[in-house]
C-alpha cells in the first residue's frame, strides 16, 4: 500500500507542478501552451525519470538517505514509469475529452459599449482577420458584404448558420480590454492575430480562413509560418509589395498571395467564395445572383474569360445531374471519353482521362472545374467546351 499510495501521490503532484507550470500569465509568456496542451503534457510527463535513480543511488552513497527509503522510492519510480503508456493514453483522452466540451461551448465575451453590457459569441470555425489598420478594416468591411449576401442566398434550417463569424484581431494599445462590434456578424477583439495561442484562446480552433493584413513583410512572413504551422489545412491569404516577396510567402504556406497594399481589400470578395466551408453551387447555381457571383469568382482564381465561363457553366450543369453542388473525376472523364473534337486515336482518349484523374483526387465544385480547365491541355479544353453539343 505504502508504493502504491507514493506512485499516485508522485503523478498527481508531479501533473499539478507542471500543468502550473504551463499557466504563467500571458503577459510573461505569450507564447505559453494552450489549456489543451498543458493537460497533455502534464499528464504524459507525470511519471518518474531515469535521473531519480541517478539521485537516489548519489544520496545512499553518501549516506543522505536510508537505505529502506531508498529503495522504497526507487520501486515508487520503477512503477511510475511502468505506467507511462496508460499515462499517455490517459492524456489523449482527458485532453479530447476537455477539447469537445471548449468546442461545444461557445466562448462568451462580455464587452462593454458606453456603459451597457452585452454579450456576442466567437465562433470556432470564424474567418480571422489578423490586423485592423487601414487594409485589415477594408477586408472586414467587403467580407462582411460577402457574408450577408451567402446567409441570404444558401437555405439553412432555423437557428443553423452555414457561414462563420468574421472575427478580426486589433493590436493597438489603445483599444486593451475593449471589443468592438462592427455588426452583429463581425467581432473586433484585442490581441496579437500572428500568435495561435491567441486564436484558441478566443475559441477559434478551426479557422475557416485567415487574412494577414499586417504592412511590415516581416510580420507577415511571421505570422504566415506560425499561423501555417498550427492550422495547416485553413486557407491563409496575404498581402505582398513585389512578386519576389509574394513567393517567399508562398514558401512559408500561404494559399493565396494579393500583390499591392489594395489587392487584398480587392481580393476578399473572390477570396471569400474560395476554399469554402460549405457547397459553393446547389442553391448559388440556380440563383442569377449567386451564379454571377461564382462567375466572377472563377474568373478572378482560373483567368478563364467570361465568355467562356458561360459554356463552362453550361457543362457543369450537364456533369451535375443530381444537383450536388460537386463532381468526380469519373464523371468529367466519361463526359471527355464521349467527345470526338480533335481527338483522334484512343491513346489520346486515355491519355487526357488519365490525367483527368490524376488531377482530380477529390470531388470538385464549379470553381475547381473551372481552375481545372484553365490547367489543362488545349485538347483537354476542346474536348470540354464540346461537350455541351453532345
Amino acid at each position: 500500500p505504502t508504493v502504491i499510495t507514493g506512485a499516485m501521490a508522485l503523478i498527481f503532484f508531479k501533473a499539478v507542478t507542471l500543468f502550473l507550470a504551463t499557466r504563467v500569465p500571458e503577459w510573461m509568456e505569450p507564447n505559453r501552451l494552450p489549456v489543451v496542451d498543458a493537460i497533455r503534457l502534464a499528464l504524459l510527463l507525470s511519471g518518474g525519470g531515469e535521473f531519480a535513480f541517478v539521485v537516489l543511488a548519489l544520496a545512499e552513497k553518501l549516506e543522505v538517505l536510508p537505505t529502506d527509503l531508498g529503495s522504497l522510492l526507487t520501486a515508487i519510480v520503477l512503477i511510475t514509469m511502468a505506467v507511462t503508456p496508460f499515462l499517455g493514453e490517459l492524456a489523449e483522452t482527458t485532453s479530447d475529452f476537455f477539447e469537445r466540451s471548449v468546442q461545444e461551448k461557445p466562448i462568451t465575451t462580455t464587452i462593454k459599449n458606453g456603459g451597457i453590457s452585452q454579450e456576442t459569441q466567437v465562433a470556432g470555425d470564424a474567418i480571422v482577420v489578423c490586423g485592423y489598420g487601414e487594409i485589415g478594416q477594408s477586408c472586414l468591411r467587403v467580407l462582411y458584404k460577402e457574408y450577408s449576401s451567402a446567409k441570404e442566398l444558401v437555405e439553412h434550417p432555423e437557428g443553423s448558420r452555414i457561414l462563420p463569424k468574421l472575427v478580426a484581431f486589433n493590436s493597438s494599445p489603445s483599444v486593451e480590454g475593449s471589443v468592438s462590434l462592427p455588426s452583429d456578424d463581425a467581432v473586433v477583439l484585442f490581441g496579437d492575430g500572428s500568435n495561435p495561442a491567441v486564436l484558441t484562446s478566443s475559441g477559434i480552433h478551426e479557422p475557416t480562413a485567415i487574412f494577414i493584413s499586417y504592412e511590415e513583410m516581416e510580420r507577415v512572413s511571421s505570422a504566415t509560418a506560425r499561423l501555417r504551422a498550427s492550422f495547416p489545412k485553413t486557407p491563409i491569404y496575404v498581402r505582398a509589395p513585389t512578386r519576389l516577396e509574394a513567393l517567399s510567402l508562398k514558401d512559408l504556406g500561404a494559399t493565396e498571395v494579393a500583390i499591392e497594399s489594395d489587392e487584398l481589400p480587392r481580393s476578399a470578395s473572390t477570396l471569400f467564395w474560395l476554399n469554402n466551408p460549405w457547397p459553393a453551387s446547389a442553391k448559388l447555381l440556380r440563383d442569377d445572383v449567386g451564379q454571377e457571383r461564382l462567375k466572377h469568382a472563377a474568373a478572378a482564381a482560373s483567368g478563364v474569360p467570361l465568355d467562356i465561363l458561360n459554356t463552362l457553366f453550361e457543362v457543369y450543369h450537364c456533369i451535375d445531374q443530381d444537383m450536388s453542388g460537386q463532381i468526380s473525376a469519373d464523371e468529367i472523364a466519361r463526359l471527355i471519353s464521349k467527345s470526338t473534337s480533335g481527338i483522334h486515336s484512343d491513346d489520346e482518349v486515355e491519355q487526357m482521362v488519365s490525367w483527368v484523374k490524376e488531377t482530380v483526387v477529390t470531388q470538385i465544385d464549379i470553381l475547381g472545374f473551372c481552375r481545372l480547365y484553365a490547367n489543362s491541355s488545349p485538347m483537354i479544353k476542346q474536348a470540354i467546351l464540346d461537350a455541351r453539343l453532345l
